[in-house]
């Protein structure tokens, strides 16, 4: 798996084993599973990871069956843990 970031979110796509390669999601899939943060931020995600890719060497391809998953700032994941509305 690779983690790229984007702000203070990460998010993770597939990368493979023994002969390295990237597969990063279509602009739909991407969409279809992002958080409100995340839904319009795939031209920058797929741009970064291209260049990632390039200067590593390892190819790149946007695949139909490629997935992503999001993770929240693990900061804003805790703000909202055991809180409660003020009286």
């Amino acid at each position: 798996m690779f983690d790229g970031f984007l702000g203070d979110h990460r998010f993770t796509i597939e990368i493979t084993m023994g002969v390295l390669h990237v597969y990063f999601p279509t602009e739909e899939t991407w969409e279809r599973s992002a958080p409100p943060w995340a839904q319009s931020m795939w031209a920058c995600a797929r741009d970064s990871a291209i260049q990632w890719a390039d200067d590593n060497s390892i190819p790149f391809d946007i695949d139909h069956a490629a997935w992503v998953e999001f993770e929240e700032n693990q900061e804003v994941q805790q703000a909202g843990v055991g809180q409660q509305n003020p009286p």
